[in-house]
C-alpha cells in the first residue's frame, strides 16, 4: 500500500512535470489514492473545515494532472518498445497496467495489418508474423451471379450466398470491404473441411 498524503501527490507530480520518463508508481497508488480522498471527504462532512476542503480541492486537481501527464507517457512508451521489440509494465500501477497492455495491443495490430500480416500469438513477444499461405477463408453474403477478374488478374466466382470459398488475402478483404462476404476463423474452416469429408466419405467417395 502506497503511503498516501497531499505532500505525496505533489512529489509524483513535480517528477512527472520535470522528467520525461514515467516515475515508478506501487501498484496500489490509485486505489490508495481513492481511498485517501474518500477519507478527506468523510471527515469534511464529519467536521467542515475551510482548510480541509482546500486539501482535497487541490489533492483532486495534482491527481488529475498526474493522471493526464501518466496517460500520455504511457502511450508514448508502448509505441517506443513496440519498436524496440522489449514490452515491459514495470513500474506502472495496475490501471495504468491495463492502459499500457491494451496500447500495445492496439499499435501492433495496427502495425501488422499495414503490414499484411498477422500479429504473433500471445506469449511470443510481439512481433509480426507471416500469413500462413497468403490466403483468406470467407463466407459470401450475397450471391454473385458472374466471374470477375481481381486484382491479380485471376478470374474468380461466381459465387453464391452463403458459400464458403478460400480466396487470395487481397481479393478476400475486398469483397469483405464491398459487404459482400465475411471472413471466417480458420477453425471455422476446418469444421467445415471435416464435415464435407465425412460426407464424401459417406458417399463413397474419397477426398484428397
Amino acid at each position: 500500500m502506497a503511503e498516501i498524503s497531499f505532500d505525496e501527490l505533489r512529489k509524483v507530480q513535480l517528477l512527472e512535470k520535470k522528467s520525461a520518463s514515467l516515475a515508478p508508481l506501487p501498484e496500489t497508488f490509485f486505489a490508495d489514492c481513492r481511498d485517501w480522498m474518500a477519507r478527506q471527504e468523510e471527515s469534511l462532512k464529519n467536521g467542515f473545515s475551510l482548510e480541509g476542503a482546500r486539501v482535497r480541492d487541490n489533492a483532486s486537481r495534482v491527481l488529475e494532472e498526474i493522471v493526464s501527464l501518466r496517460q500520455q507517457k504511457i502511450l508514448l512508451k508502448a509505441l517506443r518498445d513496440i519498436r524496440a521489440g522489449e514490452v515491459s509494465s514495470d513500474g506502472l500501477a495496475q490501471e495504468e497496467k491495463q492502459l499500457y497492455t491494451a496500447a500495445v495491443k492496439l499499435l501492433k495490430e495496427f502495425e501488422c495489418s499495414l503490414a499484411g500480416r498477422a500479429v504473433a500469438p500471445e506469449g511470443s513477444g510481439v512481433n509480426c508474423e507471416p500469413l500462413p499461405d497468403g490466403f483468406l477463408s470467407v463466407r459470401i453474403l450475397a450471391d454473385i451471379p458472374e466471374a470477375f477478374v481481381g486484382s491479380d488478374g485471376k478470374e474468380y466466382g461466381p459465387y453464391s450466398a452463403s458459400q464458403v470459398v478460400r480466396l487470395a488475402r487481397d481479393q478476400a478483404l475486398s469483397l469483405v470491404r464491398r459487404k459482400v462476404a465475411e471472413e471466417i476463423s480458420e477453425a471455422e474452416t476446418a469444421k467445415m473441411d471435416e464435415r464435407e469429408r465425412v460426407a464424401l466419405l459417406a458417399r463413397g467417395e474419397t477426398t484428397h
